[in-house]
C-alpha cells in the first residue's frame, strides 16, 4: 500500500486531473489516512475549500496524536474564511 501512496504522489504533483487525483485518495483514505489530508489540501489549493474542510473534518480522527494540533489549526483557519471561496 505504500507504494500506492507514493505513487499517488508522484501523480499528485505531475498532472492537474484533479478529479482523478481524488477519486484515488477517496479509495485510499480508509487505508491510509493520511490520503484525507492530501486531499484536503488538494481541494484547498484548488478552491474547493468546502470539500477540503469536509475532508478536514474526518481526518483528525485518524490522524497521529503529534499531529492532531496542527490539523484542527489549519481546519479552523479554514473555517474562518469566507464561505464564497469554496465551489
Amino acid at each position: 500500500m505504500a507504494l500506492a501512496l507514493l505513487q499517488l504522489c508522484s501523480l499528485l504533483y505531475r498532472s492537474t486531473d484533479y478529479p482523478t487525483i481524488l477519486n484515488h485518495l477517496a479509495a485510499a483514505a480508509e487505508q491510509i489516512p493520511s490520503a484525507r489530508l492530501m486531499a484536503a489540501k488538494l481541494r484547498a489549493r484548488t478552491g474547493d475549500l468546502k470539500g477540503a474542510i469536509q475532508d478536514m473534518t474526518r481526518y483528525p480522527r485518524v490522524c497521529p496524536r503529534d499531529k492532531r494540533a496542527e490539523t484542527e489549526a489549519t481546519l479552523r483557519e479554514w473555517e474562518a474564511k469566507p464561505a464564497n471561496t469554496s465551489h
